[in-house]
């Protein structure tokens, strides 16, 4: 879709739009005939936050709200993103629909994760902690 059409879609100002653009945030564009081709995504869930607690809250309030929200929206890497996928899935928080991680439409909130938006409980302590990417050898290769 256009810009313009995105803008409609969203409900944000085109001007918005080119920021998120700019600032590298949406991912899988494309350039047809000079003009910018954004994917037919639900609205992007933007945030400037990039402490590992607010990061959990970004994703659960994007799928609650069913928002698009991956790796480039949040300022992460697409390892970051998918350790603190594996995290809430691994406590409940949330359920993955496919085998491939990629975006928030690839999950959906538990009841444990409902329960958690609803009363705005503090995370346990693990969702504070930094996440850190496993690196080092998988299948004998590195």
């Amino acid at each position: 879709m256009t810009i313009y059409e995105a803008s409609k879609k969203w409900k944000i100002s085109v001007e918005t739009i080119i920021k998120h653009i700019a600032l590298e945030e949406i991912s899988n564009l494309k350039l047809e005939d000079n003009v910018i081709i954004l994917p037919d995504i639900p609205k992007p869930h933007f945030t400037t936050i990039k402490k590992p607690v607010f990061i959990y809250r970004e994703i659960l309030a994007a799928a609650q709200k069913g928002e698009y929200i991956d790796e480039r929206v949040l300022h992460i890497t697409k390892e970051e993103f998918r350790a603190y996928i594996q995290n809430l899935v691994n406590e409940n928080y949330i359920s993955t629909i496919h085998s491939e991680i990629n975006s928030s439409s690839d999950y959906v909130l538990t009841m444990k994760g409902i329960k958690y938006k609803e009363n705005k409980k503090e995370f346990k302590v693990f969702l504070a902690e930094k996440i850190v990417v496993p690196i080092g050898f998988m299948n004998n290769v590195l």
